[in-house]
């Protein structure tokens, strides 16, 4: 990348919509099919091949979310206004702000996270989890995701209060004593 340049004169956006297009019909392909039906398999495969113009252009894809949308670089790349069918949807209700894609994530956290997004999207109403937590619990190294800020779990026990909060895409176990000082546990 030439500095200065616009992300967007380097990386055109309906790559990066393509991108997300894939991303949607693996998810459909993996709501339907175990992995080792050729048609998950060749989604992924389309998954995959669907960053290798990304990659050529950047190191790592940063998608703010939005209601219905993913936007980059201040452009819509994936609207889907209906939110039964948004993966956008899916993330925002759940309070995902951002999610960052790193060069790598292509290999097995992107279909970890896929296979995640969609256990999430099929959760019993009173499941004990949620996509945020089910999400924390796979520990990705490429992939980031930011939240809206509010503590995602809360619980009052002996010794304080406990949550987990989120920092830069990574979630730690925190409590809060009785002084009100946080102390890290994870």
């Amino acid at each position: 990348m030439t500095a200065g340049q616009p992300l967007t004169e380097i990386l055109p956006a309906a790559q990066v919509a393509e991108l997300i297009n894939n991303v949607v019909k693996a998810l459909r392909a993996f709501h339907m099919y175990l992995p080792n039906n050729p048609i998950y398999q060749r989604a992924t495969e389309n998954v995959r091949a669907a960053f290798t113009p990304i990659w050529a252009a950047v190191d790592q894809l940063a998608l703010t979310v939005a209601e219905t949308d993913f936007v980059w670089e201040e452009q819509v790349v994936y609207h889907q206004p209906a939110k039964g069918e948004s993966l956008a949807w899916g993330l925002f209700k759940d309070g995902m702000r951002s999610l960052t894609i790193r060069r790598g994530a292509e290999e097995e956290e992107l279909t970890r996270f896929l296979e995640t997004v969609n256990q999430a999207r099929y959760l019993a109403a009173d499941a004990g989890d949620d996509l945020l937590t089910l999400l924390w619990q796979q520990e990705f190294q490429f992939i980031q995701y930011h939240l809206d800020g509010a503590p995602v779990f809360m619980h009052v026990g002996i010794g304080g209060v406990y949550y987990l909060d989120q920092h830069v895409g990574a979630h730690h176990l925190v409590q809060r004593g009785p002084e009100g000082v946080d102390q890290l546990m994870r």
